[in-house]
């Protein structure tokens, strides 16, 4: 068989150069980026959060769409030094990740989607529980949390266990949060399904400090309601309006905006006076209480008594400062856990992706990988260049996931600023550690192939 003959494409593959297809991600491309748009303007509102979330999602189709056209510049870069470590075997190896955009974009897809996702929530995860520490540790100034046992629990205790924790030797004060569902009537037209909380002013210095966009806490008493900012924008309330609450109890009540308020980690949406509770619902329970202790006094040293007079009520748990941060990042955790294991079976399908991809590749490259084996290739040095060739691959899927991650999660942390989420954190270490098991992921995944290449009989090829 002639050389040229034994070298020569089957078919073609133009599919890099192809214009319509470049139109058609930019033009994606420019869809997504207008819908994510609201996510960096000022204060974006919740009611913007589906139209960004879509956004990203378009931003994603725009990259797959252009993975033909960017596959080709992207392995030579990501093959660059090849060529000088592995000689003419990381050249060959480099060229024929080069060589057919489709098939190299199409190998490398289901890794981006996995590695996107891995990333996007593992960087969200950080930022929410980065939020979470901010806010704890700015908004909450006392030494112990008393709240349900359940955190998926809305169930509280009465009030008297405020007043039994008070009259522990060493607290120094007291305050309860309560919480009450119901439905808010803004006008005739708008109502709304609402968590309002209640708070009482005169005790939370010292405990719980709130961040306000509008007037102070102290505005809020008796008739008044505190409602986030976030709200108040998309629903046009101002200080001074008036609406009406409807408990799941049946009970009605008025209340005036007193102040706008900007922390919904703590306060949430809407909050009233404590005092008020009692108009909405015919047993008040209080659903967290912080506790400050006297000056020198130590959390231990008042532990056992804070524990015997929770004790009553198995349904509340006692935790200082350090196990309420831990106890609300460990929720966050678990669920990761779980998101984990789901995406690992992307993962898993990526791989096997590889796998075939490389096979049929090696199929259709049978008279060519025979004639470099008659010229003296040895059978490691095919190997080699299999092995290289899906690591360029895996690498290169693993690169654009990681930024596509990235990308997508900062997104996403700007528009959730109305709902606490503000702290941007990447976690570098899990980074490194995703690189790193793409590159093993090629090497994992062309080990059959790269067998299958070096056993063909050299005269059959």
């Amino acid at each position: 068989v002639p050389p040229i003959a034994a070298l020569r494409d089957v078919a073609v593959d133009n599919s890099g150069s192809s214009r319509i297809r470049a139109g058609l991600a930019v033009l994606l491309l420019a869809f997504g980026l207008f819908s994510i748009s609201p996510a960096f303007g000022s204060e974006p509102g919740s009611d913007q959060i589906k139209t960004v979330g879509a956004g990203l999602g378009i931003l994603l189709l725009a990259v797959l769409v252009a993975g033909p056209v960017i596959a080709r510049p992207l392995a030579r870069v990501i093959g660059a030094g090849l060529p000088l470590i592995k000689g003419i075997t990381g050249r060959l190896a480099r060229e024929n990740a080069m060589r057919s955009p489709r098939r190299t974009a199409s190998t490398a897809s289901a890794l981006i989607i996995g590695v996107t996702l891995v990333s996007f929530i593992s960087i969200f995860a950080s930022s929410a529980k980065a939020s979470i520490n901010a806010a704890i540790g700015t908004g909450f100034e006392g030494d112990y949390i008393i709240q349900p046992a359940n955190q998926f629990s809305f169930s509280g205790a009465p009030p008297s266990l405020a007043d039994d924790i008070a009259k522990v030797d060493g607290v120094s004060n007291v305050t309860a949060l309560t919480f009450t569902e119901g439905q808010i009537t803004l006008s005739p037209e708008r109502q709304l399904g609402a968590f309002v909380g209640g708070i009482d002013p005169t005790t939370t210095p010292g405990i719980f400090s709130f961040k306000m966009s509008e007037g102070k806490v102290d505005d809020l008493g008796p008739g008044g309601i505190l409602v986030d900012k976030a709200v108040a924008k998309d629903e046009g309330v101002k200080i001074g309006d008036k609406l009406s609450i409807l408990s799941g109890t049946g009970r009605t009540a008025e209340f005036t905006v007193s102040a706008i308020s900007d922390d919904p980690a703590i306060l949430g949406q809407w909050t009233i006076d404590r005092a008020d509770t009692g108009k909405l619902t015919a047993e008040p329970t209080d659903f967290l209480l912080g506790i400050s202790l006297d000056p020198g006094v130590a959390p231990d040293d008042i532990r056992a008594d804070l524990r015997a007079a929770v004790k009553p009520f198995p349904n509340m748990k006692l935790q200082d400062r350090e196990q309420y941060t831990s106890s609300i990042v460990g929720t966050i955790t678990a669920l990761l856990n779980v998101i984990y294991a789901l995406l690992a079976v992307s993962i898993v399908i990526a791989l096997i992706g590889i796998a075939n991809t490389l096979s049929l590749s090696i199929h259709e490259r049978t008279r060519e990988l025979g004639l470099l084996r008659a010229m003296g290739m040895t059978r490691s040095q095919l190997r080699s260049s299999v092995r290289w060739e899906a690591v360029i691959v895996a690498l290169m899927g693993t690169a654009i996931g990681i930024g596509l991650g990235l990308a997508l999660s900062y997104t996403m942390v700007k528009v959730l600023v109305s709902q606490g989420v503000d702290e941007f954190a990447v976690d570098g270490t899990f980074l490194v550690i995703v690189v790193l098991g793409g590159a093993a992921l090629g090497v994992l995944a062309s080990v059959r192939p790269a067998w299958k290449a070096s056993k063909l009989n050299v005269l059959d090829a």
